[in-house]
């Protein structure tokens, strides 16, 4: 029977090792590639969700405006304004409530006392 020579098999064995080093070598790199596709992916996808939690909320404020009573609504694709003439305390303070809890771009906001009770409200609210 024949013997293999040791230094065939260190032979073998170094190859094993560098092909070993590349192949981790290009694994590395892919990860890191990986990584960094993720990190975009994952902006982008909080930029979304910001966007559609800002449209339900524009949404949301024209049907509560809407439905409220006294409120005169003017929509335009930029902005919204938003006018009532006669607001007693407490719709006051819901109305100016749900707004300011909200990340709203307000342009101009007028609050003018009609008297103890009452009180006019005209906000421009810009998208």
């Amino acid at each position: 029977m024949n013997k293999v020579n040791p230094l065939y098999t260190l032979a073998v064995l170094v190859v094993l090792i560098l092909f070993l080093l590349f192949k981790i070598g290009a694994l590395r790199e892919e990860l890191r590639e990986s990584k960094s596709d993720y990190a975009v992916k994952k902006e982008i996808a909080t930029k979304l969700v910001t966007l559609q939690k800002l449209s339900a909320d524009r949404a949301s404020l024209i049907r509560y405006a809407k439905n409220a009573h006294g409120f005169k609504v003017t929509q335009t694709p930029k902005n919204v304004t938003l006018h009532a003439e006669a607001l007693n305390k407490a719709q006051l303070d819901r109305v100016v409530g749900k707004i300011l809890n909200n990340a709203y771009w307000i342009e101009k906001m007028k609050i003018k006392k009609l008297d103890d009770q009452k009180a006019s409200l005209e906000m421009e609210i810009v998208w």
